[in-house]
């Protein structure tokens, strides 16, 4: 399995990479290059190489791990090779737009205070987020909204998870899809990864609104289609505090935890 980032490293310091995937044989495959000889061969004039950071959004190249993914390692590869090697994946990667970007989704990801407990919620306070919402997944129709409170109960969480699984539609997969289609590139997997993580232990189902919002703007400059990213606004709801289950039959279906309230003692 191949990590990102790989690529191909020539003699000559040339980088061969596809930002379609990151799988060797591809880019070796796409080059025409010769894979029949022995990597030590002194007719072999190329390498097989990872650039493996220990987060996805680390931006900083010199601490991401160089790894020459062969059997051997040959004579003529030098310090010279890697520093090729980490200014492709800098200029190519890290400088992108698309790539500090998802590196700031992420960072706000793990900033978030999940479920943190609130007043009784007004569907006026929300209606300007879910007219965005709507907009932003081309969803017709004015969007509804359904408050399902949970006040420690375990009837309260199985509403939120009969919601989560009944609720996303059409809408939702064409956004995905969309965004997918628009970007194309290696680093997609990782972006996903790296998000969902930020999210995972704190909440599973927010996990994969994060991650698709990290993945959305690896596309986002490509999609013509869906403007706004569609899944950051659903990021932002869970940031305020709500459990969002998802949209059917124009119904926005938010959980949410109620603040208890003190109680009053009479004091005689």
């Amino acid at each position: 399995m191949c990590n990102f980032f790989s690529g191909i490293l020539t003699r000559e310091g040339k980088v061969f990479a596809d930002g379609n995937t990151n799988g060797h044989e591809e880019i070796i495959k796409a080059n025409k290059l010769d894979d029949k000889l022995a990597v030590d061969d002194p007719k072999r004039n190329w390498v097989r190489f990872e650039l493996i950071p220990k987060q996805f959004y680390n931006q900083a190249i010199d601490s991401w791990t160089f790894k020459v993914d062969e059997s051997s390692t040959p004579s003529w590869l030098n310090d010279q090779h890697e520093r090729a090697a980490r200014a492709y994946v800098q200029r190519e990667y890290l400088n992108q737009k698309w790539y500090k970007s998802v590196c700031k989704e992420i960072e706000y990801v793990k900033t978030i205070k999940w479920f943190a407990p609130m007043e009784e919620p007004t569907l006026k306070d929300l209606q300007k987020d879910v007219m965005a919402l709507g907009k932003a997944f081309k969803i017709k129709g004015k969007i509804r909204i359904k408050l399902i409170p949970f006040d420690g109960a375990a009837a309260g969480a199985a509403a939120w998870d009969a919601a989560w699984d009944a609720a996303w539609a059409a809408a939702w997969d064409a956004a995905w899809d969309a965004a997918r289609a628009a970007a194309g590139d290696a680093a997609w997997d990782a972006a996903w990864d790296a998000a969902r993580d930020a999210a995972w232990d704190a909440a599973r189902a927010a996990a994969w609104d994060a991650a698709r919002a990290a993945e959305y703007e690896i596309g986002a400059e490509k999609n013509k289609k869906y403007k706004t990213n569609p899944f950051k606004l659903l990021v932002r709801l869970w940031a305020r505090g709500y459990y969002v289950c998802g949209i059917k039959n124009n119904i926005l279906t938010l959980g949410y935890v109620l603040k208890e309230k003190k109680r009053e003692v009479n004091q005689k």
